[in-house]
């Protein structure tokens, strides 16, 4: 029998007091940043003896980088083992498109392929203005880390210094992609973007931009838009073809006292993804789900194609040994905020960011 705890509101505020009471759940669901946290506190199992000897959840069985992300999560943070089992592995980044747009500005659809330069030169084609007002702007980007995490990395840049202990965003790659993003927003062809609220689907969604990038987590909004034709491409492509990744998985918990059901329940989570997926909800990391039919349910064929492919190369935000998620992000996003709304030249946002996350 199980028990279920929803929790509607500060979900990963809920665990903390469960732990911390004594409460813990036998079995939860929990972000891949998150996980570096939990296990580093040794509040989560090791599920490696629980997973021997089940050919189900096989590391063959899973999408080979979502299975490999989440195994080097303990080592990472000093703990050797297998702390979740990845259940879902949204690709971010994912380029919506609107046809009536690019059909009005003469312009190809974006496909595999479709690079920086040609994003920046379909967000200048795609501007429209009047008596010196932009009426829709080329595209609108998203400032929330796991975006900012993709074009770093199509710079080929890294968020972490080389043994995984400090922030590494003030490095050349990830100035670079803020500059070229920065530069197109100054040139008015990318709509004023904010740190702290996205509203880029929306954006696309009232027509304000004829570009934006989404998550698996959008497509349910755009398949609901009446009259409105639209497509997705793959992630653009930089100086490397990559993305960004809202993964989560499952895990158990260290007080536990019956982690051979515990993990019974979570081998059942995890490779049940389809019933998931059926809903348009997330993209599986269990293989026989990511290949099945209910991608095409939930997702619609062609959003489906790219979703299989975008999974194989997405990345998260890393783990770091030493430095909580949440301080992580908190610094970016000051810093993206430094940028963007408050006009601070990118290096020097992005260096004061990383001196001040790794002093704390």
């Amino acid at each position: 029998k199980v028990q279920l705890i929803e929790v509607s509101d500060r979900y990963y505020e809920k665990l903390q007091t469960l732990f911390a009471t004594g409460n813990a759940p036998d079995v939860l669901s929990i972000n891949y940043g998150r996980l570096g946290d939990f296990t580093r506190e040794g509040l989560l199992a090791d599920l490696s003896p629980l997973a021997a000897g089940r050919p189900e959840i096989d590391r063959s069985r899973f999408v080979p980088v979502a299975y490999d992300t989440f195994a080097s999560v303990g080592p990472t943070v000093g703990r050797p083992g297998l702390y979740a089992l990845p259940r879902d592995w949204g690709p971010t980044n994912l380029l919506a498109f609107d046809k009536d747009a690019f059909d009005a500005a003469a312009l190809p659809y974006p496909t595999s392929g479709y690079t920086w330069q040609h994003f920046a030169s379909a967000c200048r084609k795609l501007t429209v203005r009047h008596d010196g007002t932009v009426k829709q702007y080329g595209a609108a980007i998203c400032l929330y880390p796991y975006a900012f995490a993709a074009w770093v990395y199509q710079n080929d840049g890294v968020l972490l210094s080389e043994n995984g202990d400090l922030i590494a965003i003030g490095e050349r790659a990830s100035v670079g992609a803020v500059r070229f993003l920065k530069g197109l927003v100054d040139e008015r062809v990318i709509a004023p973007p904010s740190a702290a609220h996205d509203e880029s689907a929306d954006e696309f969604l009232r027509g304000k931009v004829a570009m934006s990038f989404v998550t698996p987590y959008n497509l349910a909004a755009l398949r609901e838009a009446e009259g409105k034709r639209w497509g997705i491409a793959p992630p653009l492509e930089g100086v490397r073809r990559v993305t960004g990744c809202i993964p989560t998985g499952i895990a158990i918990s260290v007080a536990c006292r019956n982690r051979g059901a515990a993990m019974d329940f979570a081998q059942y989570w995890v490779t049940s993804a389809g019933d998931v997926a059926s809903a348009g909800y997330c993209v599986p990391a269990w293989k026989p789900a990511l290949d099945s039919s209910a991608m095409e349910e939930g997702f619609g064929p062609q959003a489906a194609s790219v979703l299989r492919s975008a999974a194989t190369y997405a990345r998260p935000y890393p783990a770091s040994r030493l430095l909580p998620y949440e301080l992580m992000l908190d610094h970016v996003k000051y810093a993206l905020d430094e940028v963007f709304v408050k006009g601070v030249e990118p290096g020097r946002a992005l260096l004061s960011a990383q001196e001040n996350a790794n002093v704390e």
